[in-house]
């Protein structure tokens, strides 16, 4: 690409990120001149009370969150050759460029309640009894800059669309979770079983490495079977006729991703030693989403 370093060079290899070649690879690499700053604002507050077996504990928190980055991959180009004589040759198989990268500005504000209450039923059991609920308001643009394929039929649609969020259908707007008990086992305060069962989410707040890389501002365009001779690529003049765009796409209506672990545990205080404990741990991850808006 005129006025930029030379780009990455891959021979009878992937055109993957750092895909593996035959020969070591040379130029840059497909993540060359990424960039990203995030900042995170936070406040949270709790509100405790106590009466007889119970101590009840309420609180709330809320983040915002700036992502700003340039992500977008194969800003010098990248080369890929199918073998070694084609190289000689000078003939590419495949050659892809973002021609006119553009930084994104990505804004999130995500939001968490929780209540609960601790009761101590008997002189042996205490039971952690609550809930907490967790929430998004999407994967937003800065400037309205948002970018996405529709999928109609299964069909990926050829023009983004471009608005102020990535996420057209947000699925965490109400994620959640519940919490677990104790018991005395042996009564003398030196023996505890604990057990439990959590339910955590993913507020999907990292999905600017995919946004980052979508048309009509950080357009991928890729050529095949082409002399390296007729490369000649300039940020605002039109590519030839025969480029075809290489979409980059989440999905529109992304479930919000669910892990749902399980655990008990046994401790004991063994005299003069530092507690030990042995732990079984049981775990079943899913990716449902939460409830849709």
């Amino acid at each position: 690409m005129s006025g930029k370093p030379v780009g990455a060079i891959v021979i009878s290899g992937s055109t993957a990120s750092n895909g593996a070649s035959s020969i070591t690879g040379a130029g840059a690499n497909v993540g060359s001149n990424n960039r990203t700053a995030r900042n995170l604002f936070t406040e949270d507050d709790h509100l405790y009370w106590s009466r007889g077996r119970n101590q009840v504990e309420a609180g709330g928190w809320l983040q915002r969150v700036q992502a700003n980055d340039l992500l977008a991959q194969d800003q010098y180009g990248q080369a890929s050759f199918s073998t070694e004589t084609t190289f000689l040759q000078g003939t590419v198989a495949t050659f892809t460029l973002v021609p006119a990268p553009t930084e994104l500005g990505w804004r999130s504000y995500e939001g968490a309640v929780f209540l609960e209450d601790v009761i101590k039923v008997t002189p042996r059991l205490e039971v952690r009894a609550g809930f907490r609920s967790e929430s998004t308001n999407g994967w937003n643009e800065a400037q309205g800059r948002a970018s996405n394929y529709n999928i109609v039929s299964g069909v990926l649609q050829t023009t983004p669309i471009v608005g102020n969020s990535a996420l057209w259908t947000n699925r965490a707007n109400s994620c959640l979770r519940p919490r677990g008990l104790r018991l005395d086992a042996l009564g003398n305060g030196k023996t505890a079983v604990r057990g439990g069962f959590g339910v955590y989410y993913s507020l999907l707040d990292t999905l600017d490495y995919r946004t980052d890389q979508t048309a009509p501002f950080n357009t991928a365009e890729s050529l095949k079977t082409v002399a390296v001779s007729s490369l000649n690529f300039t940020p605002g003049i039109p590519p030839p006729s025969t480029v075809k765009v290489s979409p980059s796409n989440i999905q529109p209506n992304l479930p919000t991703p669910r892990y749902s672990p399980g655990a008990c545990a046994s401790s004991s205080r063994l005299p003069r030693t530092p507690r030990s404990m042995l732990a079984t741990w049981a775990s079943t991850p899913t990716a449902r989403s939460c409830r849709k808006t």
